[in-house]
């Protein structure tokens, strides 16, 4: 079970401003939360896994639905067993996008048999960016069986695709990308500052219809694949 940490600072920041000093707060309340969710060692490992941030004030309305497989294509731990792994896919929900704060609805399928595993939903995410490029970030606190709690940061980054009427036809190379912040010294864990980068195994990460969002089946109870290809990423942390 993970918990989302809601930044909800960034909603009382904009309703503070006057129209006078709106375009310089938003370049403090940017790097105010960019270097609050991405500490320099964090930093370090995105750059490892090779996962470009996109940082700025101005982010594309991105507010949608998508959908994209996972796999693990990179990590910075030595013989890290789950790089090369397919895991379940994912379908993501953008909505409530205004200046810097989105919300991201996350929804993992059985790419198999299109069953329902999981859901999981962050208010008050942080996005920057400028033109057609974003990335957005969002920290987990992360509440394992075993009660070894850690925080973990996602970042998703990408390129947005348009048509010639300028609607958004899809993410172009969408990655994902999990660190551990800070493991609370459990040496269980990985360290701090590691972590994995996943793509879509074909480079597509289309938008979809609401419906399309929506169409899935739920699985019988008695019964739930959960060999590798149905890991969820927060079991990874």
């Amino acid at each position: 079970m993970k918990k989302i940490l809601i930044l909800a600072l960034m909603a009382f920041a904009f309703a503070a401003c006057s129209s006078d000093d709106k375009q310089t707060t938003k370049e403090e309340l940017h790097d105010e939360l960019y270097n609050k969710l991405v500490t320099p060692e964090m930093e370090i490992g995105l750059k490892n896994l090779g996962v470009r941030i996109y940082k700025g004030i101005n982010p594309p309305r991105i507010e949608g639905f998508y959908t994209s497989g996972i796999f693990c294509i990179e990590s910075t731990l030595p013989g890290d067993v789950y790089k090369g792994t397919r895991f379940l896919d994912t379908r993501f929900h953008l909505s409530n996008q205004n200046e810097l704060i989105i919300s991201v609805e996350t929804m993992q399928i059985d790419q198999s048999n299109n069953t329902f595993q999981s859901i999981s939903n962050s208010e008050g995410t942080f996005i920057s960016g400028s033109g057609d490029n974003f990335s957005i970030f969002h920290e987990s606190e992360n509440k394992p069986v075993d009660g070894h709690n850690t925080i973990s940061l996602q970042v998703y980054s990408g390129t947005v695709v348009r048509d010639a009427n300028g609607a958004i036809t899809g993410i172009r190379d969408f990655k994902i990308a999990l660190l551990m912040k800070d493991n609370n010294g459990w040496e269980d864990k990985m360290p701090n500052g590691a972590g994995r980068v996943f793509v879509d195994p074909e480079n597509k990460t289309p938008a979809i219809t609401e419906k399309e969002y929506n169409n899935y089946v739920m699985p019988k109870k008695t019964a739930v694949d959960r060999c590798f290809k149905g890991l969820f990423l927060d079991q990874l942390m």
